[in-house]
């Protein structure tokens, strides 16, 4: 069965987290994500505009606890988590809380960062960024799944240490990976549940890396049919081509479409939002 998400953009100019929760749910949709950027940096830095409102999201576990608070049966996830720019320590006991306040409804999106000066401002070095989100990951792990915890690599180290709440599953929430490159498939087979893909190259290579995903996935032993397949796509307004790419997107594998909203003012999103209903309610029958 296709599922159908909206990925939020949540700014203060926008429709706010409640609101849009109680909408999301009452549709009938699956679930509604929400994209992390801690910061834009300035212009005149880093010769870079901010079109997508970067420097007005806000912060999305904060975001999270307001929907869960609202709904009741929405999963709620991050799309995705800039992991190398939070501290295991403290980041392991957000993350859980999460989990707990929703339930077990949570799905953390990983990623570790696209904009150069982002990732540094936390110094970590661009070229480190996946090393770095490899090891904190592990640790957040280490931390859910031990009373007494203790970690040691490059990037961090502590213990032993004792953190509560853990999730609510034993191995924690749903990781998806959100990245295009030759190492996507060999990390979500290694550490990910799944792949939370951005429509923004070719179907073609799209479902070149979902073969790949599945090759490395039977490669160490794991089971092929336990694998997220999300994707997130943009969908102006009455586009002609969205069933035709809606029903590509489906027979490559995806499980799951995520609409991503535009950084609007409200009158806009809600019209965006009712656009996406109208394709879920087309696609989700077929």
């Amino acid at each position: 069965m296709l599922h159908f998400g909206i990925c939020g953009r949540m700014t203060d100019f926008g429709i706010q987290p409640a609101d849009l929760a109680r909408w999301v749910e009452a549709q009938g949709f699956e679930s509604l994500w929400f994209g992390e950027h801690t910061h834009a940096p300035d212009p005149a830095r880093s010769g870079l505009k901010d079109p997508e409102a970067m420097d007005q999201l806000y912060d999305p576990c904060i975001v999270i606890a307001a929907a869960a608070a609202v709904t009741q049966t929405l999963k709620l996830g991050v799309s995705v988590s800039l992991l190398p720019l939070h501290h295991p320590i403290s980041y392991a006991k957000t993350l859980a809380t999460l989990d707990r306040i929703c339930g077990g409804r949570f799905i953390l999106g990983i990623g570790a960062g696209v904009i150069v000066r982002e990732v540094e401002d936390f110094g970590i070095p661009f070229n480190d960024r996946w090393k770095a989100l490899r090891e904190h990951l592990s640790a957040i792990r280490a931390i859910w799944a031990n009373d007494v915890a203790e970690f040691e690599g490059r990037f961090v180290n502590f213990g032993p240490l004792r953190s509560w709440p853990k999730p609510v599953r034993s191995k924690g929430p749903p990781v998806l990976e959100g990245a295009f490159s030759t190492y996507t498939a060999r990390r979500i087979a290694e550490y990910g549940d799944g792949w939370i893909a951005w429509d923004g190259i070719a179907p073609e290579k799209i479902e070149e890396i979902i073969d790949q995903i599945r090759r490395e996935t039977i490669r160490v032993g794991r089971n092929v049919d336990d694998l997220d397949l999300t994707i997130v796509i943009r969908v102006p307004v009455n586009a002609t081509d969205s069933g035709e790419r809606i029903e590509r997107l489906r027979a490559i594998g995806f499980g799951r479409i995520v609409f991503l909203m535009s950084p609007h003012e409200p009158t806009l999103q809600w019209e965006e939002l009712n656009w996406f209903k109208t394709l879920m309610n087309r696609h989700s029958t077929h």
